[in-house]
């Protein structure tokens, strides 16, 4: 079953909410299918009616565990968004740069992200609120695609875009 069929548009990455009342996407121009900095956020009811605008200007996105919003990647830095008023927090983040990969915990209170700085490709960790990134897990290969278990005891991730491996734990202090 085809949800969306708009010719000028291009939509991906799909999101279902962890409610199940929603599915996020990103859309962008058709010609612009693969320039991130031109996508905005939708949502849709999951039989692909309703469909509506969330964000102007996004990217990749993670929902938050109780449905109410979104988080995403607005140009270098996150932002939330709230579902019911749409409205826009920029989450500022100091320290090394961001990825469009990323993973949100599932007590909602931190993102885990992709950050190329140094040569190295380590996963970050910063609180939802925003604040100082420090470093959730660093090995001696290149590290990938985080990503938690349900109940938050595991960071999962892919080291060279090979394996699959899991740490307990990384996301907390």
């Amino acid at each position: 079953v085809q949800l969306t069929s708009d010719p000028a548009w291009a939509d991906s990455f799909p999101r279902w909410s962890p409610d199940g009342r929603w599915i996020a996407f990103a859309r962008r121009p058709a010609g612009r299918a693969r320039q991130p900095q031109s996508a905005q956020l939708w949502l849709m009811s999951p039989d692909g009616g309703g469909p509506r605008r969330l964000v102007e200007e996004g990217g990749h996105m993670a929902w938050l565990p109780d449905s109410s919003g979104l988080v995403f990647l607005h140009g270098d830095q996150f932002a939330r968004t709230d579902v019911a008023s749409g409205s826009v927090v920029p989450l500022t983040i100091s320290g090394p740069s961001r990825l469009p990969i990323f993973s949100v915990s599932p007590d909602g209170q931190w993102i885990v992200y992709q950050s190329p700085d140094g040569g190295d490709m380590d996963l970050l960790r910063v609180p939802i609120t925003g604040g100082e990134a420090r470093v959730a897990l660093r090995t001696e290969k290149q590290d990938f695609h985080p990503s938690f278990s349900p109940s938050g005891r595991w960071l999962y991730f892919q080291t060279d875009h090979r394996n699959l491996w899991r740490v307990p734990g990384s996301a907390q202090d």
